[in-house]
């Protein structure tokens, strides 16, 4: 095999997918730094992905006042 780490990775993103697919969520938090690759890749590699479930949240150091916001 020419590019072992890709087909690692792309193994790593089909369970990954698999793994939300089966939770069925009603959506997905992610954050907004660095998951924005992941959550792409998913959805090059599963067809089915919805990505339009995924909710990207900002870092919560980067939301003024967060000790203050209620659950």
């Amino acid at each position: 095999m020419a590019f072992p780490k890709l087909a690692s990775y792309v193994d790593a993103m089909k369970q990954a997918s698999e793994l939300i697919r089966g939770e069925n969520p009603d959506f997905v938090v992610s954050p907004m730094n660095g998951s924005v690759p992941f959550i792409d890749s998913m959805a090059i590699v599963d067809s089915d992905f919805d990505p339009s479930k995924v909710v990207y949240m900002p870092a919560s150091s980067r939301i003024v006042n967060v000790n203050y916001i209620a659950p």
